[in-house]
This record gives C-alpha cells, sequence and structure tokens, in this order.
C-alpha cells in the first residue's frame, strides 16, 4: 500500500511513520513524506497513491482544499486528516474523508484508522489516471473499452467518452490489469469483459466498434478470454 503524508511539521511527520511502522507488521506500507501540497501535487500528477493523510493546517494551501484538489481527479482514493481542532469535522464531510487523526497522534487511533482504509481498499474499483496537455482524469479500469495508439497518443475509449491521452501504450500495458485487458494489435489494447463477438480477423466491443486482430494474436486473445470467463465462474 503506497501512503503519503503531507504534514509541514517534523515532529509530527516523526510521530506519524514510527506508527505506521510500529503497526506494519507485514511490511506492505510503503510511505512518502510531502513537506506542503505543491509537492505533494507535484509527485501526485504520476504516482498513484492509495492513502492520504493530510494536515489540515498548512501556508498557502491547506489540507481541506488538498483534498478538494484530489476528488477532482479521483473520487476514490481514502483521504483522512490530521489535525489538532475538532472544529474541522464537518468540512471533511464536502470531500468524503474516512476519518480524521487528532494531535498528538495515538498508535490505537492510527491503526483503527488503517483498518478502515485497508477495508475500503478491499472494495474498491481499480482506477487509472489518464494524462493530457488538459492534466489528469480518472477512469474506472472496467470502463475501459479499449485502448488505440493513435500518432503518438492513445485514445481511451469508454461507452461514455473517449479520452485523448499523452502515455504510450507500452505504458498502458504496464498499468492495467493484465488478466482483463489483451494486446490484439500493436496497436489495440482490448477489455476482455467487453467483447462481444471474437472473429478469426477482428472482435466487437459493447458500443459495436470492430476491432483488427493481428496475425498471430487470435490464439493468444482466445486463450485470455477463455481464463478471463473461467475466473469469473471459480
Amino acid at each position: 500500500m503506497k501512503i503519503a503524508i503531507v504534514e509541514d511539521n517534523e515532529l509530527h511527520q516523526k510521530v506519524i511513520l514510527e506508527n505506521l511502522r510500529s503497526i506494519d507488521h507485514e511490511k506492505c506500507y510503503e510511505i512518502l513524506v510531502f513537506n506542503d501540497a505543491s509537492s505533494f501535487l507535484f509527485e501526485f500528477e504520476d504516482t498513484r497513491f492509495d492513502a492520504l493523510l493530510l494536515d489540515i493546517e498548512m501556508p498557502d494551501m491547506n489540507g481541506v482544499e488538498l483534498a478538494a484538489k484530489v476528488r477532482s481527479i479521483d473520487s476514490d482514493i481514502p483521504i483522512a486528516f490530521i489535525t489538532g481542532e475538532k472544529d474541522y469535522v464537518f468540512d471533511g464531510y464536502m470531500v468524503e474523508a474516512i476519518g480524521y487523526l487528532l494531535k498528538p497522534i495515538e498508535s490505537k487511533s492510527l491503526q483503527d484508522l488503517m483498518k478502515r482504509i485497508e477495508k475500503k481498499m478491499v472494495v474498491k474499483e481499480p482506477v487509472v489516471l489518464i494524462k493530457n496537455q488538459d492534466g489528469v482524469e480518472s477512469v474506472k479500469q472496467s470502463a475501459i473499452l479499449y485502448i488505440e495508439s493513435n500518432d503518438h497518443k492513445t485514445e481511451v475509449v469508454t461507452a461514455a467518452k473517449v479520452y485523448s491521452s499523452n502515455q504510450k501504450l507500452y505504458e498502458w500495458e504496464e498499468i492495467l490489469n493484465s488478466n482483463m485487458f489483451q494486446k490484439i494489435h500493436r496497436c489495440t489494447l482490448v477489455n476482455l469483459n467487453h467483447l462481444q463477438k471474437i472473429l478469426k480477423k477482428e472482435c466487437e466491443v459493447d458500443n459495436g466498434k470492430s476491432l483488427s486482430i493481428a496475425r498471430g494474436q487470435w490464439e493468444p486473445l482466445m486463450q485470455a478470454y477463455l481464463r478471463n470467463q473461467r475466473g469469473k465462474h471459480i
């Protein structure tokens, strides 16, 4: 689990880090610490975090304002606030905060918070961040029908919208769930869950679009599709 702590006080940073490490018996936490909102947002453009712990009272941009910016990109990521005041509780409803850590930080409170975060992650549907010249947008992997490479860019196609992305197709291959997506052409990835028909030279997805299957890719596609279907019935 990749966790971001955004806290401008070094003492509080140290306390949270020590407490997280003390409860992380399986060593599954990857923790990144940021001193302010701007440095976090710079990293957030390229990094997928699983949970955010945000100090509310920070200069330039407070934790609630930062959470609102995050929510405009990712509506699902668990966000918890770090604060010395209980007066901010109602502000958390606006950004769907999963909880609060009151200073001074107690190990038991942090442990309870992490349990809630981990429980939310179990049922959380995977999303991807689509990057383009306007910024980034969050899209659920299950909503993607297919991705096509086009003029050094890619188009991410859902039933509702077509997104233009600066990411290359090989980058999408590294990001996406390999049990869900299959490469059928040097410029096309298809979501196996949205296939309606598979012929020898082409396949059809839910929106009626026919996609070409490259020579030598039909058999890997069929094998991947059958594995995917079997997995749904186990």
